[in-house]
């Protein structure tokens, strides 16, 4: 097997390019490049933080549903099952309000931002 980055509009070096605003819409978009990627083998997708692996998992889907190709594995990291619920926030300190800067401890700021997989906050 080959790893092949498949590369998102909006993005690295398709940065000018409009980006998706639907998941679907991204991976039948991205069907063809992991098809061409993928030759005639098997592939393992990988797909990092919620829209990654959320990504991968409808690739792999519509993947098999062509017959082309098998799927030999799916990972995924940073990112809960589908089957869980949402995580809630920790009990022993406040949840920092969207848009603000927290001191840490030497007095510097930190940056609340959290892997959501999209350029939008998450809701609150």
């Amino acid at each position: 097997m080959v790893a092949t980055p498949l590369q998102l509009p909006g993005r690295e070096r398709r940065l000018d390019e409009e980006p998706y605003r639907d998941l679907h819409a991204a991976a039948e978009g991205l069907l063809p490049a992991a098809l061409k990627a993928a030759g005639s083998g098997p592939v393992a997708l990988f797909g990092h933080c919620f829209l990654g692996a959320a990504l991968a998992y409808e690739l792999t889907r519509r993947i098999t549903d062509t017959g082309c190709n098998g799927v030999a594995h799916l990972f995924v990291s940073a990112a809960r099952p589908p089957s869980t619920s949402a995580p809630s926030p920790p009990t022993s300190a406040p949840t920092p309000k969207a848009g603000t800067t927290a001191r840490s401890p030497g007095g510097g700021a930190k940056s609340s931002g959290r892997c959501y997989g999209s350029r939008t906050p998450p809701p609150s």
